[in-house]
């Protein structure tokens, strides 16, 4: 059945201290719930993305507060441990921040003439944006980068995008004291792989989610024989984790397990639908937000590559490789 008592009575729990919240959330529950129930949908559990997306298009229309909706449904999902369904929301959540750094970097890195032609007449993507909407949004910005810049171009523009995030680092200042105080890579990324153990062990252990994903003994374990970072000769290989790591296990479809591990909300929805696959070039975004903290720790800015990208049908995982200069490899290894 749909339960709102519950999750009226998590929400009291929570937000005691924000009753415009309590309000607003109290009188979404009641629509949220007539309207799945109009389209014969009477469980919890059965709730889906399109669900969601559907009810978010009928707020859209009736120009409701969509930051608030989907605020709503964020915070629904996430009770009811719907991994679909909050992914899907905080992607559209990031989406603005990564669409809109996008356009800012085309218009700094290749002037107004180019910023026109690919952004001109094109709407950018705000919050009210779908999954679905969002890959065609990548897929039409991209197919009219790719007739004005080279490929080399394409990948530093999205290099630069750091999944949004507006970043400045002075390679003298911002220095990774880590780093500099254990003063060996490997050593280096054998500390932040077992951070990264221990954190996936507390939140199993406290019901908390990574990455809007359920976390249990046997993610854990997973997590423990794929570390996602190692370095080999004068590489330092990045394998991303999956972002529904759960579900990416227990899929047995290969297309199922190329969306749940895409991060990207520009274009993990595009692996589903039917319609001209978007590039790996994309996935540089991915990569510089990966490289980021080793061009911090080195202090400099460095080079590398997508190596594989779930972005291509035969692929089920993504992986990176930063190259490591001379001087460094000499120092810390």
């Amino acid at each position: 059945m749909l339960n709102k008592i519950d999750y009226l009575m998590y929400l009291l729990d929570k937000c005691k201290d924000d009753e415009n919240k309590i309000a607003h959330h109290t009188q979404e529950i009641e629509e949220f719930h007539a309207f799945l129930s109009a389209r014969g949908i009477n469980d919890t559990q059965s709730i889906t993305s399109e669900n969601a997306a559907a009810y978010i298009i009928k707020k859209r229309e009736q120009d409701s507060n969509i930051y608030q909706v989907i605020d709503f449904i964020k915070e629904y999902a996430r009770f009811f441990k719907n991994e679909d369904v909050l992914s899907d929301m905080v992607n559209m959540s990031e989406l603005p921040a990564i669409a809109n750094k996008m356009s800012k970097n085309i218009r700094e890195m290749l002037g107004e003439e180019i910023w026109q032609k690919v952004f001109g007449d094109v709407r950018i993507p705000d919050i009210s944006c779908l999954p679905g909407e969002a890959s065609n949004f990548a897929r039409e910005v991209n197919k009219r980068l790719c007739t004005c810049i080279s490929q080399e171009q394409s990948e530093a523009i999205y290099t630069k995008n750091y999944h949004g995030i507006d970043v400045e680092w002075d390679s003298e200042t911002d220095k990774d004291e880590l780093f500099l105080e254990i003063g060996n890579i490997d050593k280096y990324i054998d500390s932040f792989i077992q951070d990264d153990i221990k954190g996936y062990e507390w939140r199993r252990d406290n019901g908390e989610l990574s990455h809007t994903s359920e976390i249990d003994d046997a993610v854990v374990e997973y997590v423990k024989a794929n570390p996602w970072c190692r370095r080999e000769g004068n590489k330092i290989i990045i394998k991303k984790l999956p972002f529904l790591l759960k579900k990416y296990m227990n899929a047995t479809d290969n297309k199922m397990k190329r969306y749940y591990t895409c991060h990207c909300p520009l274009k993990r929805n595009s692996i589903l639908q039917n319609a001209e696959p978007l590039p790996r070039s994309m996935c540089y975004c991915s990569f510089g937000f990966m490289k980021l903290q080793w061009d911090i720790a080195f202090g400099r800015e460095l080079t590398g590559r997508v190596v594989k990208t779930v972005m291509e049908e035969d692929c089920l995982e993504c992986i990176f490789e930063i190259d490591i200069p001379d001087d460094i490899m000499e120092q810390y290894t």
